[in-house]
């Protein structure tokens, strides 16, 4: 199966310039959604989901964000380089943690280089298993099927038969 790279490498440098931009934001991230989420925790506290706290939601959060990072890096490499994308997803994440250490109302935490390395292997993961699975699906339908045998009560050898 041939793979045209030139779509996820544009889809990967966009998502990275998003990822900066997310990470660099001046402002914490959420801060236009805070109150809506407050109301829906405590909402969700009285109907049977008290466990799920703000660091579960921001946890969550910080891994869907990289899963697209991994996914793309090994569109763009090969199935077998998810650990490189995994590390990838770590210096990423560590750059911009310590970019945050310059700006006021942001606040660098390892848990967020965490979860985001282990949202980008998720997405390497995924994506070595959705290549691997296309490949050999690509491989299935191109492979010229396998001659029948029909058999008439003898037995058959190659196209011949013995009796």
């Amino acid at each position: 199966m041939v793979v045209n790279r030139k779509w996820p490498w544009s889809c990967l440098v966009a998502y990275v310039i998003f990822l900066g931009a997310v990470g660099l934001w001046v402002s914490a991230v959420d801060a236009p959604v805070s109150g809506t989420l407050s109301r829906l925790l405590v909402w969700g506290e009285g109907h049977g989901f008290g466990f799920v706290r703000y660091a579960h939601v921001e946890a969550a959060a910080n891994l869907l964000l990289f899963v697209p990072l991994g996914f793309l890096i090994v569109l763009v490499a090969r199935p077998r380089s998810w650990p490189w994308a995994a590390l990838a997803g770590f210096l990423v994440s560590l750059s911009i943690e310590l970019a945050q250490l310059g700006l006021s109302a942001r606040t660098t935490q390892l848990r967020d280089v965490v979860f985001n390395t282990a949202g980008a292997l998720v997405g390497a993961l995924a994506a070595s298993a959705w290549v691997h699975q296309s490949r050999s699906a690509h491989q299935r339908a191109t492979r010229p099927a396998k001659r029948s045998l029909i058999l008439t009560g003898r037995h058959s050898v190659q196209g011949r038969s013995t009796e």
